[in-house]
């Protein structure tokens, strides 16, 4: 029996995405892998989510108080997964510096994209971004989702990239990256962003045909001048993306959904249909923007009940 996949995609209209995490997040966490009654969980969960079994007793002995446990892992090794402890906002800064030497400069750069520009400490983000790549090469997955793009495109620029900071080419850039693995919840959350941001654009322009934005007669002017980058963003390959935007005044060039690119998403969209691969619904980005969303709840269907 084939494992179902759960994830639709709906055509996009409206949503967003919403990032974060405190020591109640990680206690709620240990509490959902001990819920079968296991008195530990296992060492792979332990070192996936904690790094050592030293750190999770830190974070037990410690009752899941984020400040202390943020005080407690100085000088220890850790997952990046920690990282993303609630702190009061005069303990954030040095707390950087511990997931740095703890657990590497990218888990750093992950806190640094999140903070708002005026709570980092510029020292703090130039000690993050002098240091050397991990014994992995210090790579991350740029394409995964905006965060992890933030995350290179600031070890590319020096300096640290917010989200809030890409334009709406950049974003569609983001989009047009390829990936075979891509978290589908940050690709729908940037297609929200960019329908938001370009509305603006959109009354502009018919502003300047000398016509209103105004609904008159149930006739929505706006959703009309919008209609070509909506469907742009629902379309396989987000085909007419840059035309869409073009349309509302945005300085794009084309951008080739080259083979290289495109081809490996399709072959893994194959293999798990055909079972060769596990389904991972949650990373079907990909897959998703291969098909658009119309066509990926039909492979959807497909996979789940056959023709």
């Amino acid at each position: 029996m084939r494992k179902s996949l759960l994830m639709v995609a709906g055509v996009l209209l409206a949503g967003g995405i919403v990032y974060g995490a405190g020591a109640a997040n990680y206690k709620a966490q240990y509490d959902m892998l001990t819920s079968n009654g296991a008195a530990r969980i296992s060492a792979a969960a332990v070192t996936n989510y904690y790094g050592s079994q030293e750190v999770l007793d830190i974070c037990l002995s410690n009752r899941w108080d984020a400040s202390a446990i943020a005080e407690a892992l100085k000088g220890r090794k850790f997952s990046a997964n920690l990282g993303g402890l609630k702190l009061p906002p005069g303990e954030r800064n040095a707390f950087v510096r511990t997931v740095a030497d703890g657990a590497g400069r990218e888990a750093a750069l992950i806190v640094l994209v999140r903070m708002a520009e005026e709570a980092r400490d510029p020292a703090v983000a130039d000690y993050v971004l002098g240091m050397e790549a991990g014994p992995d090469g210090g790579r991350v997955c740029k394409e995964f989702s905006l965060l992890h793009y933030c995350v290179c495109r600031s070890l590319e620029d020096g300096r640290i990239i917010s989200g809030k900071e890409l334009t709406l080419a950049d974003l569609a850039r983001f989009l047009l990256l390829g990936g075979v693995r891509r978290d589908a919840r940050s690709l729908a959350g940037v297609k929200e962003r960019i329908k938001k941001e370009a509305a603006p654009l959109a009354k502009r322009s018919l502003r300047g045909k000398g016509r209103s934005f105004v609904t008159k007669d149930n006739v929505n002017p706006l959703e009309a001048e919008m209609r070509p980058l909506v469907d742009a963003l629902n379309a396989p390959k987000l085909q007419g993306l840059e035309a869409g935007l073009r349309g509302l005044g945005v300085e794009i060039a084309d951008i080739p959904r080259d083979p290289a690119v495109w081809d490996p998403v399709a072959a893994e969209k194959d293999a798990v249909f055909n079972g060769e691969k596990p389904a991972r619904p949650g990373a079907d980005g990909g897959i998703i923007l291969l098909l658009g969303p119309e066509g990926y709840n039909a492979w959807v269907k497909e996979f789940n009940e056959g023709k």
